[in-house]
């Protein structure tokens, strides 16, 4: 995704554009892998960024896994946060899985972007999503939904697709999604799913993925 949108956006267009990416999952490394390693895997993920974006600087780059803030004592982290300082990043987020990994990312002054997954579906997140009101108050905090559609999951039909999911009888929450789907003056559930998250006071976007032209 990074080289499509190197070779697609003009050089004079980009100072208007921000882009955000993320970390390498670094999933070669181990438990073993020594410090300093680990800091060039940190570089090489940078550098790749940069060239295949056409880019000198990242605008932000976020941890691709949230335990990398305190993983291997916590390298990558501050690998990361000297790289801002050198101006090879503005600003640093970190891509959440869960609560608990949201509220250890909000302790971090350093993160000025999150995200999360989040749709109409989501009962977990209540006390996560009151930290993140109480943190915007006092500072700059950018949060970014994804799996608003439960990729793909809510806008299907298909029961296999739902079994899968671990809902075997999905007829009544069908049932139910139509209703407020009816309610609520959407075109159809993707525009129902979208609209849901865009509606809330604490997120700043969503994020939308794509796969054909």
């Amino acid at each position: 995704s990074e080289a499509v949108i190197g070779r697609s956006l003009p050089k004079k267009k980009r100072d208007f554009v921000r882009i955000i990416t993320k970390l390498s999952p670094l999933s070669q490394c181990s438990s073993e892998t020594r410090e300093k390693e680990l800091r060039q895997k940190v570089e090489d993920s940078l550098r790749q960024s940069c060239e295949s974006l056409g880019v000198s600087s990242l605008d932000v780059f976020m941890l691709h896994r949230a335990d990398h803030l305190n993983k291997w004592n916590g390298v990558i982290w501050r690998q990361l946060i000297e790289c801002q300082e050198s101006g090879l990043i503005k600003e640093l987020g970190v891509s959440v899985q869960n609560p608990s990994e949201l509220l250890d990312a909000l302790q971090r002054p350093e993160v000025k972007y999150l995200q999360m997954p989040f749709n109409l579906l989501e009962t977990r997140w209540q006390m996560a999503i009151e930290a993140i009101l109480k943190e915007k108050e006092s500072r700059r905090l950018i949060v970014h939904v994804r799996s608003s559609m439960l990729q793909g999951l809510l806008v299907s039909r298909d029961c296999q697709i739902w079994k899968r999911a671990g809902i075997s009888q999905p007829e009544r929450l069908w049932e139910w999604l139509d209703s407020v789907l009816k309610s609520s003056g959407c075109q159809n559930m993707a525009d129902l799913c979208i609209r849901y998250v865009r509606s809330l006071d604490w997120v700043d976007g969503v994020v939308v993925g794509m796969e054909s032209m």
